[in-house]
C-alpha cells in the first residue's frame, strides 16, 4: 500500500463515527477541480508508511471507532485487499472512499465483508463524465458499482461535488444515476473555483436524493435522511 498520509481524527469523514483517516497515493482521474492534487501521481517508492498506517488504528482504538480509507483512488492499490483485511483485528469500523471505477474490486471487497460503509462519488450527469473526470472514463463501470452497493448489505452513500454549478435538468439526472442509493451534495471550499475542464485524456479506463439503503455500523436498519449539502 502506498499511503501519503494520514489524520488522526475526523469528526466528519465517516457519518456518525469519529475516525481516524488513511490517505492512498494514485489516483486514474484527473478531475479539474481536485483538492487532493496531490495524491494524484503514485510513482516514486514504495512507502515507509504502511506500518505506521496500521499502527495509527490500533493505537486510536478507545479514540476512535472507525477508520476511513481515501485517497487518491483507493481501489487502484494492487494490495487493498491485503490491507483491509490487516485493518480488521483492530474492531474498528471500516469506510472506503472510491470512484467507483473499480466494480470488480469493490465487488470482492463487499463479498468478504472488509468494510462497513462506502462512500462512492458520482461526478456528473453521464453526458458530462468524461469533462468532470478528466479522461475518458467507462461509465458502465461506475453504474455497476453502484448497482453492487445497493445490492449489498453494506451501508452507502453517493455524493456529488457541485463543481460546474450544475442546472436544474442536470442535478435531476444525477439523481436519478444514483437511483435508490442515498445521495450528498457537495460545494467547493469558500474561495475555490472549479477551473475549465481541458479536454479528457485519449485512453479509456475503467474505472444525493438521500433514500436509504444499507445499514450503518451500530445501526439495525437503514436510515432515511434528507438531502445534505457538504462543503469539500
Amino acid at each position: 500500500m502506498k499511503i501519503a498520509g494520514w489524520k488522526r481524527t475526523s469528526l466528519v469523514d465517516f457519518p456518525g463515527v469519529v475516525s481516524c483517516v488513511l490517505f492512498t497515493k494514485g489516483c486514474n482521474f484527473r478531475c479539474p477541480w481536485c483538492h487532493n492534487k496531490g495524491l494524484l501521481d503514485s510513482t516514486g517508492e514504495e512507502d515507509t508508511a504502511p506500518m505506521a498506517a496500521f499502527r495509527l488504528p490500533a493505537s486510536r482504538k478507545g479514540k476512535v471507532g472507525g477508520v476511513v480509507i481515501t485517497g487518491g483512488e483507493p481501489t487502484v492499490q494492487t494490495d487493498l485487499e491485503e490491507f483491509l483485511e490487516t485493518l480488521r483485528p483492530t474492531g474498528l469500523s471500516i469506510k472506503l472512499d472510491t470512484n467507483g471505477s473499480n466494480p470488480r474490486c469493490l465487488e470482492r471487497i463487499l463479498g468478504r465483508g472488509l468494510v462497513d460503509y462506502v462512500a462512492l462519488d458520482l461526478k456528473a450527469p453521464w453526458d458530462r463524465y468524461d469533462e468532470a473526470c478528466g479522461v475518458v472514463v467507462d461509465t458502465e463501470a461506475i453504474r455497476d458499482s453502484i448497482r453492487l452497493l445497493q445490492e449489498s448489505a453494506v451501508a452507502h452513500h453517493l455524493r456529488t461535488t457541485d463543481w460546474a454549478v450544475f442546472d436544474e435538468r442536470e442535478r435531476e439526472a444525477i439523481l436519478r444515476a444514483a437511483g435508490t442509493s442515498p445521495h450528498r451534495w457537495q460545494v467547493l471550499r469558500s474561495g475555490h473555483r472549479a477551473p475549465q475542464a481541458p479536454p479528457p485524456q485519449t485512453d479509456s479506463i475503467g474505472l444525493k436524493s438521500e433514500n436509504a439503503v444499507g445499514r450503518s455500523p451500530g445501526q439495525r436498519q437503514a436510515s432515511h435522511s434528507s438531502h445534505r449539502l457538504v462543503e469539500v
